[in-house]
């Protein structure tokens, strides 16, 4: 018998925060415990725990404060009421490493990518959500392993190698990570890609892949990506007049000779611009102008078949590109002037240095807006050399320095004027036809990229994908999805939040400091109702609110989030 001191509380009183309970109901309206179950192979006699409820702790750890690895992963539940988030008879000693590690393993066997679809298509159909066009980027996330197994003979898993680093560690070996999402930021669809896919093959697959989630649904939608998408093969791809894909990207300088400068010079020789606006209706965005074009590109394909594909291309000019190019003039001079003075005082021992000098001098400069002038001038000096002068000194010896001097002129008026189009022009080329996409939307519409940026950045955050510290290639797969699923249900909160924002006629002050709540984003909900528990003891359940005002930030959270507050157990 335990002492006096140590005796096992029957009746404990457990504090489960509301973000994760929150994120639970959520969870369930995708029915994701029970799609895993459904798509995964596993015996139901010799499991205690489900692989969709041991996914489902994986996910819910990326709500709690502190995210332990996952062999540590029951201490994110301590002190939380675990048969509420889970199902009675789970304790935390079911959410074991080796149990966790087993389902990852099954999910990498049935398919992430194909179980992500499924359960992103269950949060757009429950949430009724319409959608007109995608966004698809790549992002790398870099590893501190070996990963030696990758470079064995015949290994055909996730290829773990160097490759271009979007965070920038090209020391560290990575993998990619492709994401799909709509405009609202909802992420579709996502694969885990080598360490060294180029964005271009992505796009190729990508497509591919949409199309057997959504079939001809595809069709009727805008595929939209950065310059990476405008190839050959994407292009043809999208051509195909059978499938009738449409597109919208940034029309690379380089490509089908020089495409975008031919028609950057028509519209300024044109000179027809219509005026568009700024994205937001204020001072502080930039206006735009826009001309509009039509070509037909003639592509030759891998078997010399040549594919004839009409293309509309917009040409859109910004109004701050004058802005833009006077802070580069004014930059470049305060370089050169300060380049100018360390070289000015460097004296050479002859002409030949001085010259070598001021050449590297005007080859560095070459492609700056401002020309310089640059001369040599020398200065000689009588001297005795080095040493005493003694009884009989040495004759006076002649010392020549040689100097360079660098003389500002002015901008250079071409260079001006072509760097000027440059900064305040870029082009979008596309295959939609005028009656789905106009000049002010398709702006509109290839503006909204960033959103799948963001996305990439919440994904990297501590909380998620930071650190990932697992050996095998396959279960590096199974857990990025499922941060996949976690990403989902953060915008589907977020999506859920700014609609029923819509229906209020009023909007209550219950931010920080008693501020307006509007437009929230998932992560300033999370902080609002940070402190905020559920407690539940003997059966009975209650919100741990502090004052009245507490309580109506947390009814209004609610609300937003479409969770009823009557019944805290509903959550």
């Amino acid at each position: 018998m335990l002492p006096p001191q140590y005796t096992i509380a029957v009746n404990e009183e457990w504090h489960t925060p509301v973000m994760m309970t929150a994120a639970l109901h959520y969870l369930n309206k995708l029915d994701f415990v029970e799609t895993l179950n459904r798509n995964l192979d596993w015996d139901k006699n010799q499991c205690k725990v489900s692989p969709g409820h041991l996914a489902l702790s994986v996910i819910l750890s990326t709500f709690a404060d502190i995210r332990y690895p996952l062999y540590q992963i029951k201490r994110n539940f301590d002190g939380m009421d675990i048969e509420l988030l889970f199902k009675p008879g789970i304790t935390s000693d079911c959410l074991n490493d080796d149990a966790i590690g087993r389902t990852l393993d099954k999910i990498a066997n049935a398919g992430c990518s194909d179980i992500y679809s499924k359960i992103a298509l269950n949060g757009y159909s429950s949430f009724d959500m319409p959608f007109e066009h995608l966004h698809s980027d790549t992002s790398s996330c870099s590893l501190y392993g070996d990963y030696s197994q990758c470079d064995s003979p015949g290994y055909q898993g996730l290829d773990i190698t160097e490759g271009f680093s979007k965070d920038h560690r090209p020391d560290l070996k990575q993998f990619m990570v492709g994401t799909i999402v709509n405009e609202h930021g909802i992420p579709l669809y996502h694969k885990t890609l080598d360490g060294n896919t180029a964005d271009c093959a992505w796009n190729y697959e990508a497509v591919l892949s949409l199309q057997d989630v959504l079939g001809d649904k595809l069709q009727d939608k805008i595929y939209i990506a950065d310059s990476k998408l405008v190839t050959a093969p994407n292009l043809i791809l999208f051509s195909n007049p059978d499938k009738k894909l449409r597109f919208l990207s940034r029309c690379p300088d380089s490509f089908h000779k020089k495409l975008a400068e031919k028609v950057k010079q028509q519209a300024y020789t044109i000179n027809n611009w219509v005026d568009i606006g700024s994205l937001k209706n204020d001072k502080y965005h930039t206006r735009y102008e826009g001309q509009e074009f039509a070509e037909t590109l003639c592509i030759t394909d891998k078997e010399k078949s040549l594919h004839i594909i009409p293309v509309r291309l917009f040409v859109y000019r910004s109004l701050d590109g004058t802005n833009r190019i006077e802070k580069r003039l004014q930059k470049e001079e305060q370089r050169i002037m300060a380049q100018k003075a360390l070289l000015e005082k460097k004296g050479f021992a002859c002409l030949e240095d001085a010259q070598k000098a001021a050449t590297e001098f005007y080859k560095s400069k070459y492609h700056e807006l401002i020309d310089i002038k640059i001369t040599t001038r020398s200065e000689s000096k009588e001297t005795y050399g080095r040493g005493r002068l003694g009884k009989n000194p040495r004759p006076l010896q002649t010392k020549t320095t040689w100097y360079v001097e660098v003389n500002i002129i002015g901008p250079n008026a071409e260079r001006v004027h072509k760097a000027q189009q440059i900064a305040e022009t870029f082009v979008l080329i596309t295959n939609t036809p005028p009656e789905m996409l106009t000049l002010k939307t398709a702006l509109y519409k290839y503006k909204g990229q960033h959103k799948v940026e963001v996305l990439f950045h919440l994904l990297k955050t501590p909380a998620l994908a930071a650190q990932v510290f697992l050996k095998r290639t396959e279960r590096i797969e199974a857990l990025i999805m499922l941060l996949h699923v976690s990403l989902l249900i953060r915008s589907l909160m977020q999506y859920n939040a700014r609609e029923r924002e819509k229906l209020l006629e009023e909007l209550p002050r219950v931010d920080f400091q008693k501020g307006v709540l509007q437009n929230p984003t998932t992560q300033h909900l999370f902080k609002l109702i940070h402190s905020i528990m559920l407690v539940s003891k003997d059966n009975k359940y209650y919100y741990s609110v502090s004052s009245e005002q507490e309580y109506k930030l947390l009814a209004h959270i609610l609300y937003l989030l479409d969770i009823p507050i009557e019944d805290p157990r509903s959550l």
